[in-house]
């Protein structure tokens, strides 16, 4: 039995795999834009 093989898949279909690349670190790095301090800091309780 022989497995996919994303090596060969990769050299094949470079455009893919160009585009799933700058995909990917473009989802990362909007998600980690959110990261910040939260926008209003939680009222004390009393």
């Amino acid at each position: 039995m022989r497995g996919i093989n994303l090596s060969e898949l990769a050299v094949k279909h470079r455009a893919v795999t160009l585009f799933l690349i700058i995909a990917i670190l473009a989802a990362g790095s909007s998600r980690s834009a959110n990261w910040g301090a939260p926008k209003t800091p939680p009222s004390p309780s009393r």
